[in-house]
């Protein structure tokens, strides 16, 4: 599905009104009960997938059996939104993806996204797991049916094209699939390129066919879904990182019993350090898969990538600036940054 397409889809999760996704959550769980849930993502084989299996196996055995839990990575409960609304209202329970998906609930989901705030995977780390910013994301949804779990950093934002694209000139004329957050359409659009608003499961065949010349993510999505066979020109510009989200339908885990809710706070908050090492080990590993399987690796000249971030870093100061909530936000965001850079 075209998200139409972006903004259109996206957006009118934000009218669902919240009585509607109480009113379809499950009914109270008694005490020693088993608890059915279905957690989904459309990733496969990279650390969101792995988040999802370890909290999985942490849940149902420290809950002494109370939780079954069924995973659904690759897009097997539909497309982004439509599991982005699933688990708004209840038909699943559990989502993780890229918190750029709901800024159609909230626009400063986008917040992390930001280009220039950020020097490393780890500073980003440190920045959004503080807990002054850390608590206050997750609960942006819940106005809207949606319990934030937990968060991490799945890697550095990259393009990755059909033909080279040596040169900021280049990158004039491309049509590039990106996510649905102002953010990162204005940064397409700054530098020539048309935007197109997706969803993952349709950019392989998107790409393939010749509708979209590239697409602006990560290389944990490029190298277990094959990308290379497709198109084998993977830019890095080292500008901003990919986010990921784990968000639970808040009617299923406000039933919970309080010694399974405190349960599923602690394993979410726990297992991000850990996604977050095993989520920069594979990365190492993917880049050189994608070598090995004919991809190429593209890094701007010195002068095209200092003039990339000159631009970029206006760009992300500029939206920031467009909606007092998300400056808000922003600004704080920037000062923890500051605070925690080593």
């Amino acid at each position: 599905m075209m998200l139409g397409s972006g903004w259109t889809g996206l957006a009118r999760f934000a009218w669902v009104p919240l009585a509607a996704a109480l009113s379809m959550g499950t009914a109270g769980v008694a005490s020693g009960q088993t608890v059915a849930a279905k957690f989904g993502t459309a990733t496969v084989n990279e650390d969101q997938h792995e988040l999802l299996k370890r909290l999985k196996d942490r849940l149902e055995a420290k809950s002494n059996g109370r939780f079954k839990i069924d995973l659904f990575p690759a897009n097997q409960l539909g497309s982004i939104p439509r599991q982005v609304e699933g688990t708004q209202l209840g038909t699943q329970e559990a989502w993780i993806g890229p918190p750029g998906f709901l800024v159609g609930l909230d626009q400063r989901f986008q917040v992390f996204d930001f280009p220039g705030v950020f020097d490393s995977q780890d500073h980003a780390y440190r920045t959004m797991t503080h807990p002054e910013i850390r608590e206050r994301f997750l609960g942006l949804g819940e106005a809207k049916g949606l319990k934030g779990v937990a968060l991490f950093i799945t890697s550095q934002q990259a393009y990755l094209f059909r033909r080279p694209v040596r040169t900021l000139a280049d990158f004039r004329g491309m049509k590039v699939r990106v996510l649905a957050a102002r953010i990162e359409r204005r940064i397409t659009e700054e530098f020539q390129m048309s935007p197109v608003s997706m969803d993952l499961s349709e950019v392989l065949p998107s790409l393939s066919q010749g509708a979209i010349d590239g697409t602006r993510t990560v290389v944990s999505v490029f190298v277990p879904f094959k990308y290379w066979s497709v198109a084998k020109h993977l830019v890095q510009t080292h500008e901003a990182m990919l986010p990921a989200v784990l968000m639970m339908n808040k009617a299923w885990f406000d039933k919970l019993p309080a010694d399974l809710q405190s349960l599923v706070l602690a394993e979410g908050k726990g297992l991000e350090p850990e996604i977050h090492d095993f989520g920069k080990k594979i990365k190492e590993d993917m880049y050189k898969t994608w070598v090995e399987n004919g991809g190429e690796l593209i890094k701007l000249s010195a002068a095209d990538q200092a003039e990339y971030i000159r631009r970029v870093n206006r760009i992300g100061a500029e939206v920031a600036a467009e909606n007092p909530q998300v400056k808000e936000i922003y600004d704080q965001m920037v000062a923890i940054a500051g605070r925690v850079r080593n």
